[in-house]
């Protein structure tokens, strides 16, 4: 991939996403609306999750098995299938926020469904037995999985045999992959663009008045944090893996892939298009809105 570094590259880019930033409606529905507000934004995140597992899955998948939601957050897609009656479910988290309140929100849940929420003490390793698992879900997490080898040779290890992976994932190349979209609102930016020159941006940006700070922008106590990004080296939190890149691996670790569903754009003339051209190899890493897996051992 060929990327433009330079003093005008990154004025283009720059003027691009002040333009965009400055012109874009905040009140729309959907994704984009739902990160001002931590309240909206769990209301869309749960949906999405919901959406996610029942265009791609079945509920087969999930009835009377001991499921893993992997990356879990505040337990939206555990309370999603804890209604297809698994015998159990294991939500991990890194992140202390998601598990608290993931737990406010079972104790006011009645369910005959075993749950429990757990903080991970390390990102590499997953705290479960051997054998322990039948089902794996890993919806919107996989692409911030910094150690893939290191989390695929942990699955294979927890999954009983015949055990299943699903996943919901935004591969590398997605118009959007590096998730720096309130900032950089540019499709395929960092195509585009070198790495230097997106933090560059995203640091100009995040101090533009124009900007309207996401729930992200915010601590805990809801004072405005300070701009991480003048301090940035490399886009952070995401891992840059492609689909290729991705399926490349899976046989090192005997896992392999039962149903692969990749998923081209919907709504626009040119979204309509890219449905038959993200089957293609090669393309579909740039044509694909998500892919989903189910990946066996």
């Amino acid at each position: 991939m060929f990327t433009f570094d330079s003093k005008i590259a990154a004025e283009v880019c720059f003027r691009l996403s002040k333009w965009r930033v400055q012109n874009r409606d905040q009140s729309g529905a959907g994704a984009r609306a739902s990160t001002f507000d931590e309240e909206q934004y769990q209301e869309w995140r749960s949906e999405e999750l919901s959406e996610q597992f029942t265009q791609f899955f079945s509920p087969n998948d999930i009835v009377g098995k001991d499921v893993l939601d992997f990356g879990c957050g505040a337990g939206d897609l555990s309370f999603c299938v804890s209604e297809y009656k698994p015998k159990s479910i294991i939500g991990l988290e890194l992140v202390e926020e998601g598990i608290r309140l993931a737990n406010e929100r079972l104790n006011k849940l009645q369910t005959d469904v075993n749950i429990s929420f757990r903080v991970s003490s390390s990102p590499d390793n997953v705290e479960l037995e051997d054998n322990s698992v039948d089902v794996i879900l890993c919806f919107d997490v996989l692409e911030h999985v910094m150690n893939i080898n290191g989390i695929l040779s942990e699955w294979k290890r927890i999954l009983r045999p015949g055990g299943k992976i699903l996943i919901w994932w935004v591969p590398w190349f997605h118009p959007w992959g590096p998730h720096i979209e309130s900032l950089v609102p540019l499709p395929w930016a960092h195509v585009f663009f070198s790495e230097r020159v997106l933090i560059d941006t995203c640091a100009k940006i995040r101090d533009m008045p124009e900007y309207s700070p996401r729930i992200w922008d915010y601590d805990d106590d809801g004072n405005f944090l300070p701009n991480k990004w003048y301090n940035m080296r490399e886009l952070p939190e995401v891992n840059r893996l492609t689909i290729r890149g991705f399926e490349q691996r899976l046989p090192d670790f005997g896992l392999s892939i039962l149903r692969r569903k990749i998923q081209g754009f919907g709504g626009s003339k040119f979204s309509r298009l890219s449905r038959p051209l993200a089957q293609m190899p090669f393309l579909n890493e740039y044509l694909s809105s998500c892919v989903a897996y189910t990946i066996t051992c």
